[in-house]
């Protein structure tokens, strides 16, 4: 039995749809079990979630909802970014104690491939399983967040989570109380404290399982990655689309851009939006501008094609 977890309001339910989908198609011959965390979605977009995957694939009941009152995230650090990043940290009591490990998937991700081996992965002293994230190569975050970075940092929107282990060792809990108590020194806030409280008993993931849009332009990543990006390129897991949302028209798109309306074009009926919300371009000029100074995490990304490793000095 496969256990997925998302977390959504009701305007990311067709794009939650979506990456259900793609990760049912690539994964035909598995038991799925979803389970989607939520502030409250009405009976109509429920309904839709069991009538398309009944319509696409004959399995429409395999989806459990959770409602979290607001009262849970009250006082959680966010700093720009929205209650739901906090949702994930209540798997570990908000499912049935005999599910031991759980996939926690971002709505902007697709699932192109078979991911078996993340339920076959030895976790048994391991709390989470991850893929390193860009700011690995990020000035000053492990000062920052307050942990050798010989330990690495992953992104939090792919996770095999240890639920058990959580459990047993009181991790969410203990992951809230970093950000609360540390929310002056946090940017990312549930990752940066997820990464700070699990940073010896985690696991490092092949980028496959996480692809991320600066994985294909990074320079310094993939001098450092070369063989895994390679892997990623031939035999891609999980595209994530951080920072350049498919559904969204823009110039800056991730690699694999094309791969997201593929099984959008399965649910039916999504179409792409317009940026164009004056909060939103104050945001993405401030973020211009940072990277134009050369803060690593807000460089601009320009997908052109696919990367020409033959120039790389680290192949061989």
């Amino acid at each position: 039995m496969f256990n997925i977890a998302y977390a959504i309001n009701e305007a990311y339910a067709d794009y939650c749809l979506i990456s259900m989908i793609s990760l049912i198609y690539n994964n035909k011959e598995e038991n799925i079990q979803f389970h989607i965390l939520t502030d409250g979605l009405s009976d109509k977009c429920k309904d839709k979630f069991h009538s398309t995957l009944k319509r696409l694939t004959n399995k429409g009941g395999n989806i459990r909802f959770y409602d979290i009152p607001d009262s849970k995230v009250a006082n959680l650090a966010l700093n720009g970014w929205s209650k739901y990043i906090w949702y994930r940290l209540f798997l570990p009591q908000l499912l049935d104690q005999d599910v031991e490990r759980v996939l926690y998937l971002d709505t902007d991700t697709i699932v192109c491939g078979k991911i078996s081996d993340l339920f076959k992965l030895d976790i048994e002293d391991y709390s989470i399983a991850g893929v390193p994230d860009i700011m690995n190569y990020s000035n000053g975050i492990f000062e920052k967040v307050g942990y050798p970075k010989e330990y690495g940092y992953i992104c939090s929107g792919v996770l095999i989570i240890n639920l058990k282990y959580f459990r047993k060792h009181n991790l969410s809990t203990r992951i809230i109380e970093f950000s609360i108590k540390h929310h002056e020194r946090v940017n990312f806030p549930d990752q940066d404290a997820i990464n700070y409280v699990c940073h010896d008993t985690k696991i490092m993931l092949p980028l496959k399982y996480d692809m991320l849009a600066p994985f294909f332009t990074d320079k310094e990543f993939i001098d450092t990655h070369t063989e895994e990006v390679k892997d990623m390129l031939d035999d891609p897991r999980i595209i994530h689309y951080a920072g350049c949302n498919p559904w969204i028209i823009r110039k800056d798109k991730h690699y694999y851009h094309n791969e997201f309306w593929k099984y959008a074009k399965k649910v039916g009926d999504i179409k792409p939006k317009y940026c164009n919300p004056l909060h939103i371009r104050i945001r993405i000029t401030i973020k211009g501008i940072l990277g134009m100074i050369g803060i690593k995490q807000f460089k601009k990304y320009i997908p052109k094609k696919r990367p020409d490793f033959s120039a790389l000095n680290t192949l061989k």
